[in-house]
């Protein structure tokens, strides 16, 4: 009988931040220096939060798209407390990844 593959856990999966990402760049042209690179980098991730907050999606072919969705105040029962607490309305950034990147999250899992 074939053994199931089990989950990862939150620690076992690799991440990689805005930087490591600037450093592939860098390692993968020819043209581009380090500090390009990250500049590059920070300037993608600064117009993608000013199209979020002027509400705009994002959407990356083959990748997925990033939207923002507001959530009204709610109230929860906070256990520790043991009452009723009111959570002010907040926004999130929702993301929902295109059909081939489920397919890779599916065979990482």
């Amino acid at each position: 009988m074939e053994e199931k593959p089990r989950k990862r856990k939150w620690h076992e999966i690799q991440r990689m931040g805005r930087w490591e990402l600037a450093d592939l760049i860098w390692e993968q042209s020819l043209n581009i220096s380090k500090e390009d690179a990250r500049h590059f980098v920070a300037l993608m991730f600064a117009l993608m939060k000013t199209h979020l907050l002027q509400g705009q999606e994002i959407r990356i072919h083959g990748f997925g798209t990033f939207s923002l969705w507001d959530k009204e105040e709610h109230w929860r029962y906070n256990y520790r407390a043991k009452r009723k607490v009111l959570y002010g309305r907040r926004s999130y950034v929702k993301f929902k990844p295109w059909p081939d990147m489920k397919q890779v999250h599916e065979r990482n899992e």
